[in-house]
């Protein structure tokens, strides 16, 4: 009997033993937890104030992209002159925002908020980069970049959210909305006329390229027949040599001529140089043509006997009028074709 008391007061020993063990794990364990509540909370808190305020710095400094424009449109001085200014702010809050201590479901929020804002500071980078130099920058390229680095900035600002408040990139309420809208706007349009140039200005070079051999060929074949006419009248040669020579030149000219007709795809500018090699062409046409004429009548009458300098000068009449006006045509065409030359290689 006494035995069996023993063990009761030994088991109810035990119980009290294991219930006080009990309760100090339970008094630890919720202390821990409380503990452990009240630091993520307080880190909570902490993270929360500092991203809210990094978020509206944010949208502060977006929002004075709104005084870059002029009448909707790009201010490109005042842009080249402020926006780095702006671009340095917003790397100001990024280095505030990446030093936070973001713990738990913020700590993707506070990676999102980070590439968000790299793709912002990008894409004011690239604008400036193209509007300091426009005349050898790609617009094409250009836009691309923008439009990816705004769609960036969309998708990783509107993840990162705290208590409900976000980076307005995409509000119309923002300035930013209407900055890089503007931006995306002119480099469209720019991208439309670099394109549009880019079509003439090949066009152009086509063009330059016809009317250049057209006029080394015209050259080539030009042909000084006063010179010949003048042996033939001291019997170093015959009237049918030169006129076996006029005829050929006939012919290579008829090509050349041809050739000038046979231009496809003329510029939109071309018309004044190419008038004035048509109009060229056309009198050294008939300047060969009264030679011809001027040289058969001649080779006729020097049959019947010498030929007085007067009469020779009456024969060539036209022909030297028509040569003078060559003369003029090709200055006329040589100053306006290299015009165009320089215009479309400026």
């Amino acid at each position: 009997m006494k035995d069996k008391v023993k063990e009761t007061n030994i088991y109810k020993k035990i119980t009290v033993i294991f219930m006080f063990i009990l309760f100090f794990l339970c008094i630890t364990a919720g202390v821990f937890y409380g503990a452990f509540n009240f630091i993520v909370a307080n880190t909570y808190s902490s993270y929360e104030k500092g991203a809210l305020s990094g978020i509206t710095e944010i949208n502060k400094v977006n929002d004075t992209t709104s005084t870059l424009l002029k009448s909707g449109k790009l201010d490109t001085a005042k842009i080249i002159k402020d926006l780095p200014d702006t671009m340095n702010k917003l790397t100001k809050a990024a280095t505030k925002i990446s030093e936070l201590t973001a713990a738990g479901k913020y700590t993707s929020i506070n990676v999102k908020l980070e590439a968000g804002i790299s793709s912002n500071i990008d894409a004011y980078r690239e604008i400036i980069a193209f509007l300091s130099d426009p005349a050898t920058s790609n617009a094409t390229d250009a836009l691309s970049k923008i439009q990816k680095d705004e769609s960036n900035c969309l998708d990783f600002y509107s993840e990162g959210i705290i208590k409900d408040k976000t980076v307005a990139f995409s509000s119309k309420d923002n300035g930013a909305y209407a900055f890089i809208s503007a931006a995306i706007s002119y480099l469209y349009d720019y991208s439309k006329q670099q394109k549009s140039d880019g079509v003439a200005k090949s066009q152009n070079e086509t063009y330059i390229n016809s009317i250049d051999d057209i006029n080394s060929r015209y050259l080539k074949a030009k042909t000084d027949y006063f010179t010949l006419l003048s042996k033939v009248r001291q019997n170093n040669g015959t009237y049918e040599d030169v006129l076996n020579k006029l005829s050929a030149d006939m012919q290579t000219f008829q090509g050349i001529q041809q050739a000038f007709t046979d231009i496809k795809n003329l510029p939109t500018n071309y018309k004044s140089n190419y008038q004035a090699l048509g109009t060229l062409l056309t009198d050294y046409s008939t300047f060969l043509q009264d030679m011809q004429f001027a040289i058969t009548t001649e080779e006729a009458q020097a049959a019947g006997g010498p030929i007085t300098q007067d009469i020779i000068d009456s024969l060539y009449k036209d022909a030297n009028s028509k040569l003078k006006d060559i003369d003029k045509d090709a200055t006329d065409f040589g100053q306006k074709f290299q015009d165009f030359k320089i215009s479309t290689y400026k």
